[in-house]
């Protein structure tokens, strides 16, 4: 535990703090990007979080924990996230005993218990607090210490779901959309995605876009399909994005332009998506579609290459080889 955090003591909470710690929740539950919060937030604010921690303060001790797990205007320290989420905890706040649960299930500066992040999660759970009940709802998926069940899981996320949780509708939404581990239920699971991509989450407007171009039941729909791949784009949806560079280049929906494609997969590449970088490294040194730029199309395949993309790492090697005099 870092050297800073003494011993807790009650504190009154400020309504700055108070906000932020609404904020943060409200991050968590729509399925928006933690880190991308802390980072705007944390730069002005990290010192009133760090000094409510050593007053005793639960939402300073969440605050300032998220910051030392992330390495958001501190050093990245685990362990001392860890005990900041584990005091929060024991004195029954829901939020503490989900994040404790979290760095149980996953080794994250405690060993790993799984045994012990389910009952946290459960605890949490019977506080109603939806992110513990998904939590649940995949370890019963996945079978994490308990018997596989998907109607358990299932049962879990309908209950997170119910309460708002859009990562919860959209894994409800997407296995009842294609019937997978439960029978298939297309109206109810797309009015799941869309109670979830009306909030503005990519992975529930990335899978809306993916079913309408290719449904299970009925005929493709490529401008609805279109519309919500965009829509995830807006998100900074990297898959969203490389779509639509797939249907502008192989004219679904529209006229072919391989041009607009080659832009949408820059923004993919520049989301990370590895197949967009690929693509973008090869279209530099096609020079047709993109400028002819060989320095940029290595920096492409190098990262595509990095990450794992074989064809990528192939032909960076034949890119880079010594010419034979």
């Amino acid at each position: 535990m870092t050297s800073d955090i003494v011993e807790l003591v009650p504190v009154e909470v400020t309504a700055s703090l108070q906000a932020d710690f609404d904020d943060w929740g409200c991050t968590v539950h729509f399925g928006q990007d933690v880190p991308a919060f802390l980072c705007g937030r944390a730069p002005d604010r990290i010192a009133d979080w760090r000094r409510a921690t050593r007053d005793g303060s639960p939402l300073g001790r969440i605050l300032y924990g998220e910051c030392l797990a992330e390495g958001v205007e501190t050093d990245r320290n685990a362990a001392a996230a860890f005990e900041l989420y584990h005091s929060v905890a024991r004195e029954d706040y829901l939020e503490g005993m989900w994040l404790t649960g979290e760095c149980l299930l996953d080794g994250a500066g405690t060993p790993r218990d799984r045994k012990a992040a389910l009952q946290w999660f459960e605890k949490a759970a019977g506080g109603e607090f939806a992110p513990a009940e998904y939590s649940l709802g995949l370890m019963h998926l996945d079978g994490t210490v308990v018997r596989p069940d998907a109607l358990t899981a299932a049962e879990w996320f309908l209950k997170a779901a119910n309460r708002g949780y859009v990562p919860a509708q959209t894994k409800l939404g997407k296995m009842l959309l294609r019937g997978e581990k439960l029978k298939q239920d297309v109206a109810f699971g797309l009015e799941l995605l869309e109670r979830a991509a009306k909030r503005g989450y990519a992975k529930a407007q990335l899978a809306l876009g993916a079913w309408y171009y290719e449904p299970l039941v009925g005929p493709p729909n490529p401008r609805e399909s279109l519309r919500w791949y965009r829509e995830g784009a807006k998100n900074g949806c990297g898959d969203s994005m490389f779509r639509i560079g797939l249907m502008n280049e192989n004219a679904i929906g529209m006229m072919r332009d391989e041009r607009e494609a080659a832009e949408w997969y820059v923004r993919a590449a520049a989301a990370g998506h590895v197949e967009a970088a690929f693509r973008v490294g090869k279209f530099y040194f096609g020079g047709i579609v993109l400028p002819f730029d060989p320095p940029e199309g290595l920096r492409w395949l190098k990262f595509a290459a990095l990450k794992g993309h074989a064809e990528a790492a192939r032909e960076w090697e034949r890119r880079t080889a010594p010419k034979d005099d």
